[in-house]
């Protein structure tokens, strides 16, 4: 049929007004626009349709009198239409806030998700803080156990270099002394080995001279022997005066013979006497050289604590770099469960939206526009409430994140700190190491003065040793 009865006029304005009351209870974007598509669907065909046309045939009462409720009915159809237009513009007007909100819901709700990111990486960030503030307390604790054993190697170090110094007073005086005693005996011992030397050439000259005047007196007794050979008396009495004469003579010689043997011994009880000076200074030596051994192992235990310090060091180090290991393994662990979390939330929001859907299947038949109306102001109330709370929680969470970046700034500063102070440290031992450098070629250099000295001291004796040979031996030959 072309024209529309009344019975069909009222059912189509039920059914509008059943329509125009259907509106999803559920706060998904879905629900609603289906129920706004709904709305519009029935809104258009109550506009497509036409009025009956006037008929032109005779009519009765009754048909005159349909036809005005027709009319009526038409301006009552009329009138729902503009009401529903009202109520679509309404419903566009409301779709476009809903839209509008659900879009800054979405935004706010990937805000919060980013907050949450950032609030669970400060956190971490403030667990690594507390970490590396007792790391940093352990660290000082140890640069000052190391300043303290620094401090105790230094004393000793400088106790060390004024034994040195004064072991060095001590062996410069005992050398001085040993030199000059050295120079004193052998001066002493020259002195007496020329007078010797030119007692000796006199003692000489006289044998000589005796023995041409005994050769003399033999060869005019031998020319006189034929021609006074009747002067044998006197010869005789002569060669008696001769005799006497030489016994004279050797017994003069054995006495200067005794002298000199004592003067001999006199000289060796002199050599023994500086042979128990040198034993004495050789004592000294000794000591000396005790006493530099002692330094030697106070200067090897300072550089096995120095290696200690080293390994402590590198032990501190290796653990450093362990825990740089276990918080990027911990970071990794961190990233697995977040996507272990981000596929269960996506599973969880597929069955959320299985579930919402039925909910808006069971819903849409039950509902109604000023229910719904209600919804949509409790919920506009609800997300009002939400982001005023969500705005707090942003300031709070600001505040904090400008608190966690001024700890930040705070730890840097004593990171830098520390590490001035370890370039400070390094100074101080490469500056001891040189110290030590230059002490120990001191020691070279003192040794080999040492050594040099002990060789002139070695020569001296050696040439005393060769002169006293040389002169014994030369006694020796000569009392042969």
């Amino acid at each position: 049929m072309s024209s529309l009865s009344c019975s069909d006029l009222a059912a189509d304005k039920r059914s509008v007004a059943r329509g125009a009351s259907i509106v999803p209870s559920s706060r998904r974007p879905g629900a609603n626009t289906a129920a706004l598509d709904e709305l519009l669907k029935v809104s258009d065909t109550l506009l497509k349709v036409t009025p009956h046309p006037p008929s032109t045939a005779n009519v009765d009462a009754k048909p005159t009198k349909w036809l005005g409720e027709s009319s009526q009915d038409l301006c009552e159809i009329q009138q729902s239409v503009d009401r529903l237009k009202l109520q679509r513009l309404q419903v566009e007007h409301i779709r476009n806030d809903n839209e509008r909100l659900e879009a800054e819901l979405h935004q706010k709700i990937v805000e919060i998700g980013e907050l949450r990111v950032e609030l669970e990486h400060l956190q971490d960030v403030e667990a690594d803080n507390e970490r590396l503030r007792s790391r940093v307390l352990q660290v000082e604790g140890k640069l000052e156990r190391l300043d303290a054993a620094f401090r105790d190697q230094r004393q000793e170090l400088e106790d060390a270099l004024d034994t040195r110094v004064a072991l060095e007073s001590r062996w410069r005086e005992a050398a001085e002394t040993l030199q000059k005693a050295v120079d004193e005996t052998t001066r002493t011992y020259q002195g007496k080995l020329k007078t010797m030397e030119e007692d000796l050439e006199k003692r000489a000259a006289k044998i000589v001279r005796l023995e041409e005047a005994i050769e003399e007196t033999k060869a005019v007794a031998d020319h006189r022997e034929s021609k006074l050979e009747h002067k044998i008396s006197q010869v005789e009495a002569m060669n008696v005066a001769l005799e006497k004469q030489t016994a004279t003579g050797n017994a003069s010689w054995e006495a200067e013979r005794a002298r000199l043997l004592n003067e001999l011994a006199n000289a060796e009880k002199k050599i023994a006497a500086l042979v128990a000076t040198t034993a004495r200074q050789t004592t000294m030596i000794h000591e000396c050289d005790r006493a530099i051994a002692d330094s030697e192992d106070r200067m090897t235990k300072f550089l096995k604590r120095k290696t200690s310090m080293n390994k402590a060091q590198a032990e501190l180090e290796a653990t450093i770099q362990a825990l740089e290991g276990q918080i990027q393994l911990q970071q990794a662990e961190s990233a697995h469960q977040a996507q272990t979390l981000q596929a269960l939330l996506h599973g969880l929001e597929t069955k959320c939206d299985e579930k919402d859907k039925k909910v808006i299947e069971l819903t849409a038949l039950v509902a109604t526009i000023d229910q719904r109306n209600e919804s949509n102001h409790q919920e506009h109330v609800k997300r009002e409430r939400h982001r005023f709370y969500l705005d707090e929680q942003n300031k709070a969470l600001l505040k904090r994140e400008k608190k966690m970046q001024g700890d930040m700034t705070e730890l840097s500063m004593a990171l830098r700190d520390m590490a001035d102070e370890k370039r400070v440290l390094e100074d101080k031992v490469k500056s001891l190491l040189a110290q030590l450098e230059l002490e120990r070629e001191d020691r070279t250099k003192w040794a080999s003065s040492r050594m040099k000295l002990l060789a002139q001291f070695c020569d001296e004796e050696n040439k005393l040793t060769s002169s006293l040979n040389a002169h014994v031996s030369s006694a020796y030959n000569h009392r042969k």
